[in-house]
């Protein structure tokens, strides 16, 4: 997300279009639509000073962030005076039945009429015809390596999975001790690191281990492995130093209040005023040493649907890849045209409701990838691997669908 604050842009007033868009926070969704020349509000003329966004006298409309971990609405102010309050967010959008969002954003802002976009969403807020959810909206960060080309396949790699896992989670610890059970820790790529959460800033080291074994170990997806095998908080596959992008920051070492977007001193193609992180770029010299992605989704849990850049990565790249997230993640891939690898694998794990059971089906499948010829694999599986490698950039057609979600709730110019 970028701030009204932090972009300089000069925007010739003139009083053309019907409506005026001001800005609180622009989504960098937004701006892929832009280029596309898809915008997702085509009739509104973009003003980024706040005064004089004020004092148009065209009907307004507001962008805002959305984005709540810590359960309040993260913008706050007076717009009663907005006729419509877009709130975006790139991220997950919870809520609660005990105080809905649209309640917090109604207090916060002090408007009735506001209507959110978000990335993916909790089984609570399906229905709601206020919220919209464009699952694929991890284009807007894999489109900095639009221009990638996946390479021939070589007759050798030495390694078979590559598992960036991230931030330390359930799932996330679940797939890191099976590795080390059915010792396949040698024959992959393999990072994950302490999980960075607000309450623990002003403990030291030795709490945090604590309260996170405790979170950890009586959780039923990774419970009985933490307990058998004791937390472990970072790892990085000795492998990786050769293999990362130098201008790609990762963890080298355990901090306590990591983050995982640390800044580079590279820009996005797409985004000349945003700075890359590990989201937006494809590993190509780790995809190039391993023939197959063991994805862990953001959210893991059953009802909590959520597609990221971390399944966008292998679609794009030509990966086989076995994603371990929320149930039904690959049938809706499947229903906006991607295909994936039935037939080859069994991943009748997707429709499985049980987060547990899920998992141990998907792993199952990691262990026969484990056994097969890689090459008859992705033999096997090219008709797939091709039709997603070219359907990606016709996905840039959701921002249609934004467009005309939005346009529902456009103020009435007649009135």
């Amino acid at each position: 997300m970028v701030f009204a604050s932090e972009r300089s842009l000069i925007v010739k007033y003139h009083m053309t279009k019907k409506y005026a868009l001001g800005f609180v926070v622009a989504d960098s969704y937004y701006f892929v639509g832009q280029r596309e020349k898809l915008d997702w509000i085509p009739d509104a003329e973009e003003i980024w000073d706040m005064e004089q966004f004020r004092a148009d006298p065209r009907p307004k409309i507001l962008m805002v962030p959305c984005f709540n971990p810590g359960g309040e609405f993260p913008c706050n102010g007076d717009y009663s005076w907005v006729d419509l309050i877009l709130a975006v967010t790139d991220e997950f959008l919870s809520d609660s039945p005990h105080d809905p969002i649209m309640n917090r954003a109604q207090k916060a802002l002090n408007n009735q009429n506001i209507i959110f976009i978000s990335a993916g969403q909790s089984s609570e807020m399906i229905g709601s015809d206020r919220i919209y959810h464009p699952l694929l909206c991890w284009v807007s960060h894999v489109f900095d390596s639009s221009d990638y080309i996946p390479p021939a396949l070589p007759d050798h790699k030495p390694y078979l999975f590559d598992a960036m896992l991230g931030q330390s989670k359930e799932h996330r610890l679940f797939i890191f001790y099976k590795l080390i059970e059915d010792d396949l820790m040698n024959k992959s790529l393999v990072s994950l690191w302490r999980h960075n959460r607000h309450e623990y800033y002003n403990l030291d080291k030795s709490e945090i281990d604590e309260s996170l074994y405790r979170q950890f170990s009586n959780n039923q997806v990774c419970g009985d492995l933490v307990k058998k095998h004791g937390l472990v908080n970072f790892y990085r596959s000795p492998g990786m130093d050769l293999l990362e992008l130098p201008d790609i920051n990762v963890p080298k070492d355990d901090p306590i209040n990591y983050t995982s977007c640390q800044p580079t001193e590279r820009f996005c193609k797409s985004r000349p005023d945003v700075v890359l992180n590990m989201a937006m770029d494809i590993p190509t010299k780790i995809y190039d040493a391993s023939w197959y992605s063991i994805v862990a989704e953001t959210r893991w849990e059953s009802a909590n649907l959520f597609i990221t850049e971390k399944l966008g990565k292998p679609l794009w790249s030509k990966r086989v890849f076995i994603n371990f997230g929320a149930k039904g993640c690959l049938a809706y891939l499947k229903s906006q045209g991607f295909r994936t690898f039935d037939g080859i694998i069994d991943e009748s794990y997707d429709a499985e409701t049980d987060d547990c059971k899920r998992f141990e089906m998907a792993w199952g499948q990691v262990k026969l990838l484990s056994t097969l010829d890689p090459l008859d694999v992705y033999r096997r599986a090219e008709p797939a691997l091709e039709n997603n490698y070219r359907l990606i950039p016709a996905l840039k057609n959701e921002h249609l669908k934004i467009r005309e979600f939005i346009s529902r709730f456009l103020p009435d110019i007649n009135t």
